[in-house]
């Protein structure tokens, strides 16, 4: 989630008709860009591999949300349609083990968009209730990790 400036000259050979490019400078910078980073809130659903079949936290059996690891989750934000991936590795890192409402830092790199950061906001979270979102969109108990 760090920003950093590029300072760079680009530089044509007329001859060969190829583009160089000669770093200057680069630093850390406390400037951002809200196309570039972004904070939101939605649900994240987790996903498990069964069988070759994947299946969807809330259909699993009571023992096998204790004994199974999930394999991905889905983070939708509010009024979107659009899914951002989460990565095994991540739902480990931020102690996720059940669908959730979230509140969730992202930023863009070349292959989309990235999650960084979660706080949950409620665990076991199963539909979109405007007034129930509303009221945990307010409370600052949540844990950020």
């Amino acid at each position: 989630g760090m920003f950093i400036e590029v300072w760079k000259v680009d530089k044509k050979d007329t001859k060969t008709t190829k583009t160089y490019c000669k770093l200057l400078d680069v630093r850390k910078t406390n400037k951002s860009s809200s196309s570039l980073k972004r904070t939101i809130h939605g649900t994240l659903k987790l996903k498990y591999e069964i069988s070759r079949v994947i299946k969807d936290f809330d259909e699993l059996e009571d023992e096998q949300k204790e004994s199974l690891q999930p394999q991905y989750g889905l983070l939708t934000e509010m009024g979107t349609t659009s899914e951002i991936h989460v990565h095994e590795i991540q739902l480990k890192e931020f102690e996720i083990s059940s669908n959730c409402l979230v509140e969730g830092e992202i930023i863009y790199s070349k292959k989309g968009w990235k999650v960084i950061g979660i706080k949950v906001l409620k665990e076991n979270f199963k539909d979109n209730k405007s007034d129930e979102i509303e009221e945990i969109e307010n409370d600052d108990s949540g844990t950020y990790y």
